[in-house]
C-alpha cells in the first residue's frame, strides 16, 4: 500500500543521509513527494463542495512555520507558509492577523489542529466574515487526512531544508552543519 512505500522509501533516504550520499537521498524525498502528491489529489477529489482553509504548524525552538492550504470546490488552489515568533497565545493572534482583511473571501470552513484559546476568536471571524464558520478540528475523516496533509508537507519542508543545509555542508566541507 501507499504507505509502506511512503515508509521504505524515507527509511532508504534516512540511510543515503547517513551514508552522505545527498543527491541519491534527494531522489528518494523526489519520490516520497511525487507519491504523496498523488494521495493529496485523491483526498482532494473526494470532495468537490464548498471553500475550505486548512491550517497547520510545526515549532521549531522560538519560530513556528504555518502552513495554510486553500481548498476551493474540493480542489487546492493555494499554499502558504508563514514563519512566526512562537510565544504564548501565537496561534490565535496568527488566526486573527491572516482572516483579518479577507472580509467574505473568509472560508466556510477553516480546519486547524486545535481550538483557539480565546473562545471569542470564532465569533470574530464570523463577523469578518459575513456568514457562518465552522472552526474544525477533526478527529477522523476527510478533514483529518486534510489535516494530516498539511502536517507532512511542513514536514517535508522542514526535511527538504535540512537535506540542503547538509549538502551545503558536505560541499563546503564545513566542520558545523548549516543553520536552518
Amino acid at each position: 500500500d501507499t504507505e509502506s512505500l511512503i515508509e521504505e522509501l524515507y527509511v532508504q533516504m534516512q540511510r543515503f543521509i547517513e551514508m552522505q550520499e545527498y543527491e541519491k537521498a534527494r531522489e528518494r524525498k523526489a519520490q516520497i513527494e511525487a507519491v504523496t502528491s498523488l494521495g493529496e489529489r485523491q483526498i482532494i477529489e473526494a470532495n468537490r463542495s464548498g471553500c475550505e482553509d486548512v491550517i497547520h504548524y510545526f515549532e521549531k525552538g522560538e519560530k513556528v512555520h504555518v502552513c495554510v492550504f486553500g481548498v476551493r470546490d474540493g480542489v487546492l488552489r493555494d499554499k502558504e507558509d508563514y514563519i512566526v515568533d512562537a510565544g504564548e497565545g501565537w496561534f490565535d493572534e496568527f488566526l486573527k492577523r491572516y482572516y483579518e482583511d479577507k472580509g467574505p473571501a473568509i472560508p466556510q470552513a477553516i480546519i486547524i489542529p486545535h481550538l483557539p484559546t480565546d473562545a471569542s476568536l470564532g465569533d470574530y471571524l464570523v463577523y469578518q466574515a459575513g456568514h457562518a464558520i465552522d472552526l474544525c478540528v477533526p478527529k477522523r475523516g476527510r478533514r483529518r487526512e486534510l489535516l494530516a496533509l498539511a502536517c507532512e508537507n511542513i514536514e517535508a519542508s522542514y526535511t527538504e531544508a535540512s537535506l540542503a543545509a547538509m549538502d551545503m555542508q558536505s560541499k563546503l566541507s564545513l566542520d558545523a552543519p548549516v543553520r536552518t
